[in-house]
């Protein structure tokens, strides 16, 4: 009898361990407000606030899931027509020689309904197999992106398969829940690093972006939804420039219709035309590369790709080309002059300063679309930036001299400076160009602001676009 029981026991302790072996963990990511279930052996890789990294099958799988808000509810309709292509663009951009392999179209898993892209691609010269499923509710987007080596043994991709159905059946969101902590937890057993990033071969780094995932960017922006890299350094003579960059980079292979928005007129407001001595010596300058040209005050100093290497050669440690202009000034901004192509004016040592900066964005624009459309996204990344901002004007028409711009307008402190930030879009068939106007709220006189708003209206005025030389 002793032995039975004993035989029993250890059956019993057989089938509990083999049992706890096949019950499947929930992960739960508390701040972005999302859970699925976890299949046996993925390891947690880092977590931000917005979402996760987690590798399988000795790293040959990597898997990301992301949340960002848009900024604007989107329908499926919306995405399919807006956000897919513009997504495919910017990844063809991003690796060059991509393969779509699936082209964005709906897809049913369990209970859960995303909108699926395919695509193939040598990440770090690994040939990988991405593919991304979008899931959206209100203005939140979820990416699930799934990439596999192509070198993984055929008989994992079953398996591969299977877990992939698994997480997308399973996977839940809580409606955007409110952020409560700056991570999420893992239900079963495992570690969490506070960030890394894995490369196509599954080595891990201390950055918090992932090289061969198909995550669009660590802080849970979309690029494809208008990532505005508004950053900006202040200097000892006050200078902030706020670089208003939307990263709705690419070109879409297939022709696009143009989008008209169905909304009611926007708000207009008349600007006052530039004063006729700033018109009267206004040098004009054109930039081929971008499609545009416009005139400005004769004592802004201009920097751009054309001269910003010759300013920097041939700086003193005095200053440069205007006072209060020294090589620290010019140096923050050298950089992202080269890497975007950005055109920066600055006005007595940078305490008012305006740059222009443009992008392919892969679909036709109009007025109504940047308004109804981005106007939206620009917004919550700009809140995302400038903790406190306020939105002096979340968006409208701006005219002069019969040339119609959307504009925006938001007050920031930058190094316990207040600042003022108005923007201006244009539009020209998929290009939309970026003048972001930044002044000092200590700086602005009376006289100061007639000149800011001259200068505004001298560049409003002026502005002419044409086919750009860039690709």
């Amino acid at each position: 009898m002793k032995k039975l029981l004993a035989m029993l026991l250890v059956l019993v302790l057989v089938l509990g361990t083999c049992l706890a072996e096949n019950e499947q963990a929930v992960y739960q990511h508390t701040s972005a407000g999302f859970s699925f279930t976890l299949p046996t052996g993925w390891e947690l890789e880092s977590e931000s606030a917005d979402g996760c990294l987690m590798t399988a099958h000795d790293e040959q799988v990597i898997i990301v899931v992301e949340r960002t808000n848009v900024g604007a509810v989107v329908s499926h309709e919306d995405f399919l027509s807006i956000y897919a292509p513009m997504l495919l663009a910017t990844y063809a951009q991003e690796y060059p020689g991509m393969e779509t392999l699936q082209e964005s179209e709906i897809v049913t898993v369990g209970d859960q309904e995303y909108i699926r892209q395919v695509i193939a691609m040598e990440i770090e010269g690994v040939p990988v197999t991405m593919e991304m499923n979008y899931q959206t509710e209100g203005t939140y987007m979820y990416i699930l992106g799934f990439t596999v080596q192509e070198a993984i043994e055929e008989a994992k991709l079953e398996l591969v398969a299977e877990e992939t159905e698994l997480v997308l059946a399973s996977f839940v969101t809580a409606g955007g829940a409110a952020q409560t902590s700056a991570s999420g937890n893992l239900s079963a057993a495992g570690e969490t690093s506070a960030s890394g990033s894995v490369s196509a071969t599954g080595g891990t780094s201390a950055s918090g972006s992932v090289s061969a995932s198909g995550s669009i960017s660590a802080s849970g922006s979309v690029s494809a939804t208008g990532e505005n890299s508004a950053s900006g350094s202040a200097s000892a003579a006050g200078n902030v420039s706020a670089s208003g960059s939307v990263s709705l980079t690419g070109n879409v292979s297939a022709a696009e219709e143009e989008i008209v928005a169905e909304e009611e007129p926007a708000a207009e407001e008349e600007g006052t035309e530039a004063p006729a001595a700033m018109k009267e010596n206004a040098p004009t300058y054109t930039n081929e590369r971008g499609g545009y040209s416009f005139s400005y005050p004769a004592d802004m100093l201009l920097m751009s790709q054309d001269n910003v290497q010759d300013m920097l050669d041939n700086m003193t440690s005095e200053g440069y080309g205007m006072e209060g202009m020294d090589a620290t000034v010019l140096q923050q901004n050298a950089e992202q002059i080269r890497r975007t192509d950005m055109t920066m004016l600055m006005y007595a040592g940078g305490v008012f300063n305006y740059n222009v900066v443009y992008q392919n964005v892969g679909i036709t624009l109009n007025n109504e679309l940047v308004l109804s459309a981005l106007c939206p996204n620009f917004i919550t990344q700009y809140q995302a930036i400038y903790p406190g901002l306020e939105m002096l004007d979340e968006g409208s028409m701006y005219t002069v001299g019969g040339k119609e711009y959307v504009t925006q307008s938001l007050q920031v402190k930058v190094n316990g400076m207040d600042m003022t930030i108005v923007i201006l879009y244009a539009v020209n068939g998929t290009y939309l160009y970026n003048v972001t106007f930044t002044v000092a709220d200590m700086a602005m006189t009376d006289e100061m602001t007639d000149y800011v708003n001259g200068a505004v209206a001298l560049f409003a005025e002026s502005f002419e676009a044409f086919a750009p030389t860039a690709q």
